[in-house]
């Protein structure tokens, strides 16, 4: 469970929720920055770390996590 504000600013190093090009769905990953460029970096290492595309769409920008174990 995440709670996303979309009015706070999108920050270096801040998790997003992030819609890419027209895509319906959304994305939740951490907003990186690396000479002058953004990217999105996954929670998963073992995924890439992709470009931020555009046109893209951030949503909001995650203030809580609440994560459930097994």
């Amino acid at each position: 469970i995440i709670i996303v504000d979309p009015e706070r600013a999108a920050e270096t190093g801040r998790f997003v929720v992030v819609r890419q090009n027209s895509d319906t769905e959304c994305t939740f990953k951490q907003l990186v920055r690396d000479a002058g460029k953004h990217y999105l970096k996954p929670l998963n290492p073992r995924y890439p770390i992709k470009p931020l595309e555009s046109p893209c769409k951030i949503i909001g920008v995650v203030r809580e996590a609440i994560r459930r174990f097994r």
